[in-house]
């Protein structure tokens, strides 16, 4: 009976100040002596007091409670931050190994871009052909003409850059025409250096040339020199 009696006290002490967690001292105590307490056959118990039995029944419910309770409470998550609130689901680690939760709000940094420098398309200058005087022969000089020098026939051909003559041999350099003097260079004959220059006029058809000067290619002075040509396309 002192081991019944220390019960209904300690239960009395618990219940009167109305705690809301049990120590853990008392928890184990009442398991120890639940434990080892008797338990009386129920055929016994009709002769007790009805408040007797009550209220032992009433202490044994409330203690059973009690450890089912803190049970239940000690296999809760530790980590949890509250009943129903779900727990934060982690993102795939990076390649560094740290592992962000879902809900971080951390603002991804791009990583900073260099703006190529906009170059302005340049237009190249149009090189003028090697071949190319700069100034060419006209339009009424250009074309074949035709010329009896001893000992035979020659023809003489013109166009906007150059010039063919056929007399003793085929023979063509360039030709630069700077209004009405037309310079011959370009021969391929080393007898025959740059420099003959001509004053040149066309009548009804007919191309006369009047040295200017001394042609330092003996060759051209023989079949330019004072010579008169008909057109002969």
């Amino acid at each position: 009976m002192t081991q019944q009696r220390d019960i209904e006290r300690l239960l009395d002490h618990w219940f009167s100040d109305g705690p809301v967690q049990a120590p853990d001292r008392v928890v184990d105590i009442v398991a120890d002596r639940i434990e080892r307490h008797a338990q009386r056959p129920a055929w016994r118990l009709h002769w007790r007091p009805s408040t007797v039995n009550a209220y032992a029944k009433v202490a044994i419910a409330a203690a059973a409670v009690l450890i089912v309770a803190l049970v239940g409470y000690n296999l809760l998550p530790a980590g949890s931050a509250g009943v129903g609130a779900p727990a934060p689901t982690a993102s795939p680690a990076p390649r560094g190994g740290v592992v962000v939760p879902a809900s971080s709000s951390t603002p991804t940094a791009s990583p900073p871009t260099s703006a190529a420098p906009t170059v302005a398309p340049t237009t190249a200058p149009t090189k003028a052909l090697a071949s190319t005087p700069a100034l060419a022969a006209p339009a009424a000089l250009q074309g074949r003409w035709r010329a009896e020098i001893a000992p035979s026939v020659a023809i003489l051909t013109f166009t906007a850059t150059g010039f063919t003559i056929d007399w003793l041999g085929v023979h063509s350099g360039r030709i630069e025409v700077n209004g009405d003097k037309l310079t011959f260079s370009g021969s391929r004959d080393p007898q025959c250096p740059d420099g003959g220059t001509y004053r040149w006029s066309i009548e009804s058809d007919r191309l006369h040339f009047e040295p200017v000067g001394t042609d330092p290619c003996p060759f051209q002075t023989e079949w330019a020199g004072n010579e008169t040509y008909t057109r002969y396309d």
